[in-house]
């Protein structure tokens, strides 16, 4: 179900990318706010930039799916907020 909601909201933001680096970044929004879901008190601070070439997606709280964070991000961060973390990634976009 989360990923029916991100795959919707970022059809907007992510109109113009490849199919596959859509598909990339719905499947890590996903896997990223469904853990935020289950391990925190539900509240997600969700943000997606498209510029320079370049996808940025953060995700405030979160649990498990660094793997794949690993997996597809150019770089990646994480940086402690005042009730937990957040992660940041950015990906190039090819062309």
């Amino acid at each position: 179900m989360h990923e029916h909601l991100c795959s919707g909201g970022l059809a907007d933001l992510s109109a113009g990318l490849s199919a596959d680096l859509s598909a990339d970044l719905v499947l890590v929004t996903s896997e990223l706010v469904t853990n935020a879901l289950v391990h925190t008190d539900g509240d997600v601070d969700l943000r997606l930039r498209v510029s320079g070439g370049r996808v940025r997606l953060a995700v405030g709280e979160h649990g498990r799916g660094l793997h794949l964070v690993e997996a597809l991000a150019f770089t990646w961060h994480t940086f402690p907020t005042g009730r937990g973390k957040t992660v940041r990634l950015e990906t190039d976009i090819p062309g």
